[in-house]
């Protein structure tokens, strides 16, 4: 069932247009707060259409996702409590927070690394590290304590830093070759993707 090739097709339609550059933006900033769509979704199409500016476009996708970090952080310390916490109730991402307080307990603040290369949605993980500096009673501007906002700040720089850059890298590399083979196995790639999140979501489900 080819679903994910005219979803592929409207994004490299968007990619050309005059208002492409802000949108990517715009979505980059609010992904790292509340909304679904990755900011991949938008900025693989643009590097294609265009190669040469790739590292501009991963620029501007850090900028605006770690500045949607930043926000998506204050509101896990101050709002968790009074909104967050039934809003992302409904939303069902409440297994994510789970998930995440295990990666936190494991390896620290490095997960903020991890979860900027995985199928968990990032916001989960900007809202859950103000949640639990917030529950931990911990002084949020701190340059020592893991949970603080200046490190919360560093560690989101290199980790979705290394992720925009990285794609950006490989598309820069394959140009018009590197679209020719994404658009010629989009859907068998798509649906590679919701086999492994269904299959990570089951085993954390069953896991846990």
């Amino acid at each position: 069932m080819k679903i994910f090739a005219p979803i592929y097709d409207w994004c490299l339609r968007l990619a050309k247009k005059k208002y492409a550059t802000l949108v990517l933006v715009l979505d980059s900033f609010f992904e790292s707060i509340f909304w679904p769509i990755p900011p991949d979704a938008i900025m693989i199409p643009m590097c294609l259409s265009c190669p040469r500016k790739s590292f501009h476009y991963a620029l501007l996708t850090l900028a605006a996702s770690v500045l949607g970090a930043m926000v998506g952080y204050w509101f896990g310390y101050f709002l968790w409590q009074v909104w967050l916490q039934a809003l992302f109730t409904d939303l069902g991402y409440m297994k994510y927070i789970e998930v995440i307080k295990v990666w936190f307990d494991s390896w620290g603040i490095a997960f903020v690394l991890i979860a900027a290369f995985s199928p968990i949605p990032y916001k989960v993980a900007t809202v859950s590290v103000g949640m639990m500096a917030m529950q931990a009673g911990i002084n949020p501007m701190s340059v020592t304590e893991q949970l603080s906002f200046p490190v919360f700040v560093l560690v989101s720089i290199f980790g979705r830093g290394g992720r925009f850059y990285l794609v950006a890298g490989l598309l820069k590399i394959g140009g018009e070759k590197m679209e020719q083979k994404i658009r010629k196995n989009v859907d068998l790639l798509g649906w590679i993707c919701v086999l492994l999140l269904a299959a990570l979501i089951a085993y954390k489900s069953f896991a846990g």
